[in-house]
C-alpha cells in the first residue's frame, strides 16, 4: 500500500482466481459494495455503458453521499465525482491483470471530504478501507 505523489492511495493484491472472475466481482456496484467495508448503500442507475452510482459512505456522524459516474475501461472500472454536498473531489479506479498464475487487482483511490478533517486522517482511513477491500475481494474469490 502506498500514497502516490497526487495523493490517491494505491493498493494491490494477487488473487488465484481469473482476470473474468475478478472482474464479474467488481463491476457489480452492489457486490462491490459489499466488499468495501465504509459503504453503507449503493443505487446504480445506467447511463449508456456507464452508471451513475449514488453512494452513501461511513462518515463521522452522519452517512455521506456522493453521485458518481461509474465507466468500464479495458481492465476493470473508474469512478469520477458527479455530485455531492459531502465531498469536494472524489476519483477511484480498479483494474485486474493477467499474471502468470494469479491475477493482479490494483485500487487507486482519492477522496477529499468537506470535512474540518486533516487530510493524513483521511489518507490513514482510506489505506485501511483499501486494504480491507483487497482482503475482502481475495477471500470472496
Amino acid at each position: 500500500m502506498r500514497v502516490s505523489d497526487d495523493g490517491f492511495v494505491v493498493g494491490e493484491i494477487r488473487v488465484e482466481a481469473s482476470v473474468q472472475q475478478v472482474q464479474a466481482l467488481i463491476s457489480d456496484p452492489q457486490q462491490h459494495a459489499a466488499l468495501t467495508p465504509d459503504i453503507q448503500s449503493v443505487n446504480a442507475t445506467p447511463v449508456g455503458a456507464c452508471a451513475h452510482i449514488d453512494m452513501h459512505t461511513e462518515g463521522v456522524g452522519p452517512a455521506l453521499q456522493m453521485l458518481v459516474k461509474r465507466c468500464p475501461t479495458a481492465n476493470g472500472w473508474t469512478d469520477r465525482l458527479v455530485s455531492s454536498e459531502d465531498f469536494n473531489f472524489y476519483e477511484a479506479e480498479i483494474k485486474a491483470e493477467e499474471g502468470s498464475g494469479f491475477t493482479l487487482v490494483t485500487y487507486r483511490i482519492r477522496s477529499v471530504p468537506d470535512l474540518p478533517v486533516p487530510e493524513w486522517m483521511v489518507v490513514r482511513a482510506t489505506r485501511e478501507s483499501v486494504g480491507q477491500l483487497l482482503v475482502n475481494l481475495r477471500d470472496r474469490l
